[in-house]
Order: structure tokens, then sequence, then C-alpha cells
């Protein structure tokens, strides 16, 4: 008898012992991060391809250790023109104590913001004012992300994707001839960063 309360008494203790060590090592539910990226931008063709720069944020929704809820905000600065890109999505995959590889896939948009001194066809008037051409195309961003752990607080992030541009920039003239632009790019996309998990 006594040998049978013992057994149960350790069995409970080794049950409740594990269930503390597992709810130590979930998963933070969310994450405020800070990132530094890179796009590798094309516009009609990879001759027009040219790097720009920027930086951004991300919040994101931890639902399990293996499926997450992301928002992107990026901003990227290029003389005369400002580019700003927003995405939301799912991140999937896999972690181990100290590191995660994850598949995402986020639509979204990449707006421009462009500053000309004129923006009339018929040409400058004598003293143009400042105007600015703004328009947004549809941006879906799909690759693979990898993060290290140095804490359960701390996250260290790396993602590497293809951001496709689906861009509308109504008519213009291509080869002499009236075109309407209607094209789909498909652009190398580098960040990195890091996120604080609570």
């Amino acid at each position: 008898m006594k040998h049978s309360l013992f057994v149960t008494a350790m069995i409970c203790f080794s049950v409740l012992a594990a269930q503390a060590v597992e709810a130590q090592s979930e998963t933070p539910r969310f994450e405020l991060g800070v990132q530094f990226t890179a796009l590798r931008l094309k516009e009609f063709s990879i001759l027009d391809a040219r790097t720009i720069s920027g930086i951004g944020g991300r919040f994101t929704y931890n639902i399990n250790g293996h499926v997450a809820i992301e928002a992107e905000g990026n901003y990227f600065l290029e003389e005369g023109l400002k580019r700003t890109q927003g995405l939301f999505g799912i991140k999937a995959g896999t972690h181990w104590r100290r590191v995660g590889a994850f598949g995402k896939a986020r639509p979204g948009f990449l707006r421009f913001r462009q500053q000309t001194s004129c923006a009339i066809p018929e040409g400058c008037p004598s003293s143009p004012t400042q105007q600015f051409l703004t328009r947004s195309d549809f941006a879906f961003d799909v690759g693979g992300v990898f993060e290290i752990y140095p804490s359960r607080r701390l996250s260290l992030r790396i993602d590497i994707g293809d951001t496709i541009v689906r861009s509308n920039r109504g008519t213009g003239l291509v080869g002499g001839q009236p075109r309407q632009l209607h094209f789909t790019s498909h652009n190398l996309q580098f960040s990195a960063g890091t996120s604080f998990r609570f």
C-alpha cells in the first residue's frame, strides 16, 4: 500500500515537473522587432534592377511555437523618391531551444512617392511648383526565415525571399507606341534585425 502511494506520488510529481518545464520553454506570445532591409528592385527588365535599402519594424503574434501572424512595415529613401512597404501574413515552421527555421507568405503593397518639379506632359510652366506623384502596387513576399534565440526574450532574425510586385503604371510609350504598362517583377529582398519577445 505504502509502495503504491509512493509510486503514485512520484508519477504526479514527475508530471507536474514536466509541465512546469514545458511552460517555461513556451514560445512568448508577442514580438516587436526592428530591422535593416535591402530590396533588389527590378523595373521592366534585369537591366533596370537596382538595390535600395531601408529600415523597418515588425509585430508578430505567435499562435504557438510553429505558426505566427505578422505585420511588417519598411521605409526606403532615395533622392527625390520615397517607398513604403507594408506586409501582413503568416510565418510557419519549427524551432529548437536556440534556433528556428520558418517559411513565410505575406501579401501587401509597395507604395511610391516621387517629388517632381512639374507633372504636366505639355512642359513645365515658367515657375514650376513642387508636386508629388504617388502610386501603390500589390506586393507578395514569399521566402524563408532563420532565427537565433540568445535568450527567451530576445530573437535575432534573418529573412530572405522573393518580393513579387505587380505594377500598374497606366499608359506610356514603349518603342514609340502607346501601351498599357502592366508587369510583374520578382525582386530579391534581404532583412536582418532583432526582436524583443514578451
